[in-house]
């Protein structure tokens, strides 16, 4: 229930919206320079003495009304959500001189604060801008495998920077396009050079793992209803219950590195796909009204993994069990009978 102070905040800024004192500007209108990347289309454009406000963070160039707001630093695919961003974007701002920064990328934006969006949508930005000569501050969320991943890319820990919220003043602040993650089945080159600097310290270990990613614990959604009877077909193939949300990036990207075989709920657990060896097989379950598959296409294209989207079966229509699944055990041992020997090779991983 919201209290008096904040049901007012929330009044004033939908009064700011429909008063029209929130101006969006693209960032090429008030950059100062623009930096290409090897994504021709993906240049970064600097902005001079801008401001980065609230999670998810918005850039803007004001301090005061009206806003001046940077648009694709709230470019989201669904159009109903701008508003709200907007809204929690002016409560969020703080009356007191912010504290200043020389040089920041921010990486805090909608949903970077999800695996999926962070490895696919945030991530690739960083390489690029570390390509391009970005020495500056990273802006990201509170999420532990923001920092972790960046590090991983040889990004001092003196580089990262927690943005919760409040507001920071920027000298140059870097600002990108918004890079959809869908769209990483035609970046195969990016992704493969992000896969080679993440790997480098890891090497190529021998595939010798098989995993089922578990969704059936704490309050994740897609669940497997009949699990108990799918443990126990694909333990004949040698796979292990692994929870890839309760690992620590670093351990995630080294698990996947030695996994030959991966199945279960498609989730965000199955960006690690872009760890696995060359020609691994991935199997990804799927409810009959959620088959976004295209989020795991790029990796699957770049390493050629042999890669099965199953549906569960519709016996019953409307589907009854939402967005869990009834893993189809005919199909799901047919699939493996073909792909897999009876046991995999060097035994499964401890």
């Amino acid at each position: 229930m919201l209290d008096a102070a904040d049901w007012l905040r929330r009044q004033r800024a939908q009064q700011l919206v429909n008063f029209g004192l929130i101006r969006r500007l693209a960032p090429g209108a008030a950059a100062r320079e623009t930096i290409a990347t090897s994504e021709p289309d993906f240049p970064f454009q600097i902005v001079a003495d801008a401001y980065v406000s609230g999670f998810p963070a918005i850039a803007h160039l004001r301090a005061e009304r009206p806003y001046d707001i940077l648009d694709e630093s709230f470019t989201h695919p669904v159009r109903r959500h701008k508003h709200g961003m907007v809204k929690r974007f002016l409560r969020d701002l703080r009356a007191s001189e912010p504290e200043r920064i020389d040089s920041a990328l921010c990486l805090a934006h909608y949903w970077s604060d999800n695996y999926w969006h962070w490895l696919n949508e945030n991530l690739p930005k960083a390489l690029l801008a570390e390509e391009a000569g970005f020495r500056g501050i990273y802006l990201v969320s509170a999420a532990e495998f923001a920092a972790d991943s960046l590090r991983l890319l040889e990004i001092a820990p003196a580089r990262i920077r927690v943005h919760e919220s409040g507001t920071v003043r920027v000298g140059r602040l870097w600002v990108s396009p918004r890079l959809d993650g869908e769209s990483l089945v035609h970046r195969l080159a990016l992704l493969g050079r992000m896969r080679a600097r993440l790997l480098r310290d890891i090497g190529s270990p021998p595939a010798r793992t098989r995993l089922y990613a578990s969704r059936n614990r704490g309050a994740l959604a897609r669940r497997i209803r009949n699990e108990p009877e799918f443990q126990a077909l694909i333990a004949r193939y040698g796979f292990r219950e692994y929870h890839p949300a309760e690992q620590a990036f670093p351990r995630q990207v080294a698990d996947f590195a030695a996994c030959e075989a991966l199945i279960g709920p498609h989730g965000a657990s199955f960006s690690n796909e872009l760890f696995m060896p060359e020609g691994a097989l991935v199997v990804g379950l799927f409810a009959p009204g959620y088959i976004p598959s295209v989020h795991t296409l790029g990796a699957a294209r770049l390493l050629r993994h042999r890669y099965y989207p199953l549906v569960s079966p519709v016996a019953e229509d409307p589907y009854p069990y939402g967005s869990d699944i009834e893993a189809n055990l005919d199909l799901i041992e047919t699939t493996l009978e073909r792909e897999l020997p009876a046991t995999p090779a060097g035994g499964p991983h401890g």
